[in-house]
């Protein structure tokens, strides 16, 4: 039997009227601050059936100090399947809201997957804010 973990995860945005999201690298700002959403997607892989697991999700400048993070949250998630199955994947769309950032650079996303207040698990997806114009 596998430990849970945080197989990936990546920001997304999403760009048309039928909600479809798309990876995102860079985000392009007009100008500096800026209001945005922060969606990203989350893959999971090695949770047993029915378990519940809270999956925080923190947003870092990663050049920043002190390393608190700038938005946090959490949700509940379980994955189902048979009554025996201990290696179970589950995926998950999640948002921080909206942020406003008040400087281009690199940001990151951390997840941490925890079970009885236990961090089991994080993993760490990377993004570039800038302005359109540099």
């Amino acid at each position: 039997m596998s430990s849970p973990k945080v197989a990936f995860l990546y920001p997304t945005t999403t760009q048309n009227n039928q909600g479809v999201s798309k990876p995102v690298l860079v985000y392009d700002f007009p100008e500096l601050p800026f209001a945005s959403d922060i969606h990203f997607q989350a893959y999971f892989i090695g949770f047993k059936h029915d378990e519940p697991y809270w999956i925080s999700y923190q947003l870092f400048k990663e050049d920043s100090r002190p390393t608190s993070p700038l938005l946090e949250k959490g949700v509940w998630l379980r994955a189902r399947g048979e009554k025996d199955d201990n290696d179970l994947s589950a995926a998950a769309g999640l948002s921080l809201g909206e942020f406003t950032f008040n400087e281009s650079g690199h940001y990151f996303i951390k997840a941490t997957i925890h079970h009885n207040n236990a961090p089991l698990h994080s993993q760490n997806s990377y993004f570039k804010v800038e302005l359109v114009n540099e």
